[in-house]
Formats: C-alpha cells, sequence, structure tokens
C-alpha cells in the first residue's frame, strides 16, 4: 500500500460522529444503495437549517429577481461543482490506488459525495443579511466587552470574532436532530472535509495571510471535544507555525474552489441580471475564461440573458478543469498539510480569476442598495443583540433556572424556545451542568445561535415585533 493510499484511506473515514457502530466500507451501506457520505448529504438537505437558506441574503439583498441567488440556491451550485471536482479528481486516484482501495470500496463516488456533501453545509451558519450580519455581531460584543470581561480570554475570543463557519459546525454538530449530543452525527470524513479554517479564535495569529488553514476562526471551544474526535479518527497533520491548529483536509480545498469558482461567475451573472452590470462589461469578464471557439459559440445565442448565461456556463466548466489539474499536482502537499494557500492560485486562471472578484467588489458590492440592505441589516441585529443577551446576565445569576426570573426575561426567554414550529428548544437547557467557568459563554453562544438561525425577513419581523411595531 502506497503512503498516499494509506492517507487517503485515513481521511475518507466513513464512522459517525458519537456513534460506536463501527463502518468498514464506504460503498453502499443501507437498503437503498447509499454510501455513508450521501447519507450526510441528505442528512443536511433535509436539516431546518439548510431549508432556511432559502430567505438569506447571499450576496445581493433579496431581490424580486426570482432568477438572482440566496444563500440556498448558492448552496447546491457549489455542491454541483464540488461533486464534479470530487468525481474528476476520484477517479484518477481511485484507478491509482485500484488495489489499496478495493477492500474498503473506496471510488470515484467517495470523493464526489464527501465533497458534495460538505459543500452543502458550507453556509450553513451564515447569519441574515450575509457577511455584514457577522460582522454586526462581532462589533456587538466590542462595543459591549463589559459584559465578557470576566471570561476566559479564549472564549471572549469567540465571541468577540464571531464567524459563520464556525456557527456552521456548531449546527452540524450540536444544534441540528441530536441536539448537544453530536447534531446530525455525520461521518468523519464529511466533517473534516467541512471544516474550512480548523482553527479557533484564539490561536488565529494577527498576521493571519501566510497559511490559509488558520486565516480565520473555523469553530467555537464550545464543540471542541468533537474536533478532538474527529482527530483522533482522520489525524490531520499539525501545522507547523507555533500555534499547534490543524491543517486543512484536502477535500476541503475542493469545496472552496467550488465556492470560490461560484461567487466569481455568478456574481458577474446576477449582476447583470439586476442592472449593477452593462452587457459588454459582463461579456468581457466572464469571456477571460472562455476560448475564441467557446465566446464564439456563446454568441450565437438569440438574447443577452442567454449569451451571459452560457458563458457563465462554460467558464465554470474550464474552471473545474483547471481546479482538477491544480489538485492533482499538489496532492502530496495537500496531504501532508504544507499546501499553504488557495488551490485556486495554482490554476491557469487564477490571476484573471483575482481580477473577477475584484471587479465584482467594485460594481456589486459597493451599490446603493446593497449598502441601505447592510446598515438596516446592522440595525436589526445590533437591536436584536440588544434585547435577547438581557435574559444571560439574570439566568447566569440564579443558576440558569428560568422560572426564577422576573418578567421580561422570563418572557424572552419563553420566546427563544418558542420560535421554531415543530422543534422545541430550551436555548439554556444543561448549561447548569457545565464547568462554572464556560456557563456565561455558553449562554451567549445561545443567543447568537437564536439570532444566527433567523432568515432575513424573520429577524427584521422579530425586530419590529420587539420594538413594539407591527411586523
Amino acid at each position: 500500500m502506497t503512503h498516499l493510499a494509506e492517507s487517503w484511506i485515513r481521511l475518507l473515514n466513513p464512522n459517525q460522529l458519537g456513534k460506536s457502530t463501527t463502518i468498514t466500507s464506504c460503498g453502499p451501506t443501507d437498503d437503498q444503495g447509499r454510501n455513508p457520505f450521501e447519507k450526510d448529504r441528505d442528512l443536511v438537505v433535509f436539516s431546518f437549517a439548510f431549508r432556511r437558506l432559502q430567505n438569506k441574503t447571499q450576496v445581493h439583498p433579496l431581490p424580486n429577481n426570482d432568477h438572482v441567488h440566496n444563500r440556498l440556491t448558492h448552496s447546491m451550485e457549489v455542491a454541483s461543482v464540488a461533486r464534479s471536482l470530487g468525481t474528476a479528481v476520484g477517479n484518477v486516484i481511485s484507478k491509482r490506488e485500484a488495489d489499496s482501495f478495493s477492500e474498503r470500496e473506496i471510488s470515484y463516488h467517495t470523493f464526489s459525495s464527501i465533497s458534495q456533501a460538505a459543500s452543502l453545509a458550507h453556509d450553513i451558519g451564515n447569519p441574515p443579511y450575509g457577511h455584514s450580519g457577522e460582522d454586526s455581531i462581532q462589533a456587538w460584543f466590542q462595543d459591549n466587552a463589559s459584559v465578557i470581561k470576566h471570561m476566559d480570554p479564549r472564549y471572549q475570543a469567540d465571541l468577540l470574532n464571531f464567524e459563520g463557519n464556525a456557527q456552521g459546525f456548531r449546527i452540524i454538530t450540536q444544534l441540528e436532530n441530536d441536539q448537544f449530543n453530536g447534531g446530525l452525527h455525520l461521518s468523519y470524513g464529511t466533517l473534516g472535509a467541512f471544516l474550512k479554517y480548523p482553527s479557533p479564535a484564539y490561536l488565529v495569529p494577527e498576521d493571519n495571510n501566510r497559511i490559509i488553514a488558520n486565516k480565520k476562526n473555523g469553530y467555537f471551544l464550545a464543540e471542541k471535544n468533537y474536533i478532538d474526535e474527529i482527530q483522533e479518527n482522520i489525524n490531520l497533520p499539525v501545522l507547523n507555525n507555533n500555534t499547534a491548529s490543524l491543517a486543512r483536509h484536502p477535500l476541503v480545498y475542493l469545496v472552496e474552489a467550488a465556492d470560490d469558482i461560484c461567487y466569481a461567475t455568478v456574481d458577474i451573472e446576477d449582476g447583470f441580471l439586476l442592472g449593477y452590470i452593462p452587457f459588454d462589461e459582463a461579456e468581457e469578464i466572464l469571456g477571460r475564461f472562455l476560448t475564441p471557439e467557446q465566446r464564439q459559440w456563446a454568441h450565437k445565442k438569440k438574447y443577452e440573458n442567454a449569451i451571459v448565461q452560457s458563458m457563465r456556463a462554460v467558464a465554470i466548466g474550464n474552471l473545474v478543469s483547471e481546479a482538477k489539474d491544480a489538485f492533482l499536482a499538489n496532492e502530496e502537499k495537500l496531504l501532508s498539510g504544507e499546501l499553504h494557500n488557495d488551490l485556486l492560485q495554482h490554476i491557469t486562471h487564477a490571476d484573471d480569476l483575482e481580477n473577477t472578484k475584484t471587479q465584482a467588489r467594485r460594481l456589486i458590492f459597493q451599490s446603493k442598495r446593497k449598502i441601505l440592505m447592510e446598515l438596516g441589516g446592522d440595525k436589526i441585529i445590533t437591536g436584536l443583540m440588544d434585547i435577547l443577551t438581557e435574559v444571560v446576565e439574570p439566568l447566569s445569576h440564579n443558576g440558569w433556572n428560568i422560572e426564577n426570573l422576573p418578567r421580561r426575561p422570563k418572557k424572552l426567554c419563553r420566546l427563544l424556545d418558542q420560535s421554531f414550529r415543530g422543534q422545541p428548544i430550551n436555548y439554556f437547557s444543561h448549561i447548569r451542568d457545565l464547568p462554572e467557568d464556560q456557563q456565561l459563554y455558553e449562554g451567549y453562544l445561545r443567543i447568537t445561535d437564536f439570532i444566527s438561525g433567523m432568515t432575513d425577513r424573520y429577524a427584521a419581523n422579530m425586530y419590529r415585533e420587539l420594538m413594539g411595531h407591527k411586523a
């Protein structure tokens, strides 16, 4: 068995988080013919948190144009691209390592299924109003630092650097399905491929642009036990950069590449559909990724929107092919944790892709409508944090007993418990059983759980109602 095959067998672990049953095959394991990672995909798709993505901002404020993307459609497209990447990469690797992989039934399906499942979940922790929602939660803790000043500095770092990626990991391991007991119980292989940044906030260095694995924080310390369990089962390399952070799972690079490819191309298409980008400019930007023959083919379409759509589709296909080649060329570095930058920096069109992102920021991200959405969203999230965090301090002083609260905090706690129909959640359950120095931290996490789980519309309506106005 080659050392590469050994690494892949470890990383493609089909066993489930928090489950004692041992699974040895990556092939079909149920009467429906699904492999363990296809089960992961289905668990994500049928989760409450995934469903709510349909009413969360992607880049543009939720528009009247039904063709423009929201978080749900974006996640589905990223998963489609990641599946294609996983299939292409897995086909080469599984053929090369066929003798070593056969006993565990590892095939290209294994690579594609993990990549797809992890991609479907990649934005599941994003709060309302896109990335500006993350900024609003971070800013609230920075502006109200006095409420967390007595916490362990490591816990403070989690709250001051609230991250949608970390919230996503919390959702799939804690909040969905089997609450505070493994969540969706996804496989170790899929969870490894989900962990875009396998570092906690306190280990993210100030100079965070050198090694991409700890550029940001990807999990909260509240979930550290699950990180330890995943690491025990897939054994990611440890970064040699004085932080003891983990290196990325190689398939994270495919998930990230799929996300970036969709962002770069689909944002241009959406910008054109919304009138932010004129046809000639959209055609020029997307044309960078096409051959002259492909551009000529696209221009045979009758209407401008069909031309842009065709060019976007061909651009994605070409970028997928380049990303596959870059992955295979860097396979050993990926497996050893020595590739410290973005996979798409190693493709032929790397500069064109970066320039496209820059143009998208200039043409789309600074539009008046988006700025208004971000300002309004900031007021809503800040207002919700102001109101809902009123319950944390009183609860922390009475042993987390809701019944002993004053009238207003008690009603707010009941609101938190009753807000998801069909999924009653006691947001403050089991906190009293945790170590005392962790309890206040966990209390504030319950509030960020609640707010980050909201859709854009739900957040706006709840804020209006709490302020005494009709929704």
